[in-house]
């Protein structure tokens, strides 16, 4: 992610950064401190205009109560359409560590690591209620790197229904489950195919290299 987060800066491609699936705010806090680095390393001319058009922003979204019950959800969702979905994923909403947070402590976290908290935007519920409202509260707004890290199928797709739109040429999108859950898996493939996307998907696995 620091990678793609640099390049992106480097290409001036324009736009902010934002994670569906915080958890404890890890991924969110670093690409915060990687932009703030971004901007402290620029000339200060061009600082001067940035901070007058303001930083690029890091936009934190999570329901900070564990995944959304997919079966039921996905009945009132998909209709007759909604897909068959996986063990994993009709079980996913009972995973007890992703209920462990709260947006209280993610935010006392980010203010112990003297974060430049007016960069930060909290998006607090369901990605289904919470990524709409946000793209019509900022009609504008776009993205140089998306990071989807909702695990199950429907947390993937409303995701990606919300916000591959917003994702500004020559952005990235970091799909963290896409090796390790089918779900997510099949989401991102069917709105590849219903939006006929062929940009290259480039797999990096989870797994620890052997020595």
């Amino acid at each position: 992610m620091v990678e793609l987060l640099s390049v992106a800066y480097a290409d001036k491609v324009p736009g902010h950064f934002i994670e569906t699936g915080v958890w404890r705010g890890g991924m969110s806090f670093m690409a915060a401190k990687l932009l703030e680095l971004l901007y402290a390393n620029c000339p200060r001319q061009a600082w001067r205009k940035q901070a007058i058009e303001g930083m690029r922003r890091v936009y934190l979204c999570d329901s900070f109560a564990g995944i959304p019950e997919q079966t039921a959800y996905g009945r009132r969702r998909g209709g007759s359409a909604a897909p068959e979905l996986t063990q994993q994923d009709k079980f996913a909403h009972s995973l007890d560590i992703l209920n462990k947070n709260s947006v209280q402590s993610v935010q006392r976290d980010a203010a112990s690591m003297d974060l430049q908290l007016s960069m930060l935007r909290y998006e607090v519920g369901y990605f289904n209620e919470t990524l709409p409202a946000l793209v019509k509260r900022e009609p504008e707004l776009r993205f140089m790197v998306i990071r989807l890290d909702g695990d199950a199928y429907w947390s993937t797709y409303e995701a990606l229904v919300n916000l591959y739109p917003r994702l500004s040429p020559g952005g990235y999108i970091i799909v963290d489950d896409y090796v390790d859950w089918p779900g997510c898996r099949a989401a991102v493939h069917l709105y590849r195919k219903e939006h006929q996307i062929d940009a290259p998907i480039i797999l990096v696995s989870h797994a620890e290299k052997e020595e």
